[in-house]
């Protein structure tokens, strides 16, 4: 799971000349805050297997399941156990109650 919270600033595609090209469609971006939390299971440790580029830190198993946590990255913090299991039951919360 990834700590996820939606842009709020305006975005600008820049050339490398610093000439503002467009404006960007901020409902297309999330801001994105380490760490991100991998079970160890869902990891692709064979060098030789296929692995699709996926954008995380590790190489990740095909078909691994990715979520995101709606969050301030400011306030997020993980330092144990206790944590993760927290924040596995947010993630439970609300893709199943908060619907």
């Amino acid at each position: 799971a990834r700590s996820s919270a939606a842009f709020t600033e305006t975005l600008k595609s820049v050339t490398k000349d610093a000439i503002v090209e467009y404006t960007i469609d901020r409902s297309t971006i999330r801001r994105i805050a380490t760490p991100e939390m991998i079970r160890i299971t869902a990891i692709e440790f064979d060098e030789n297997a296929e692995s699709q580029p996926s954008g995380w830190f590790v190489p990740l198993k095909s078909g691994a399941r990715i979520n995101y946590v709606e969050s301030d990255p400011e306030s997020i913090r993980v330092d144990s156990e206790e944590e993760i299991k927290l924040l596995e039951s947010l993630r439970h919360w609300q893709q199943s109650v908060a619907q």
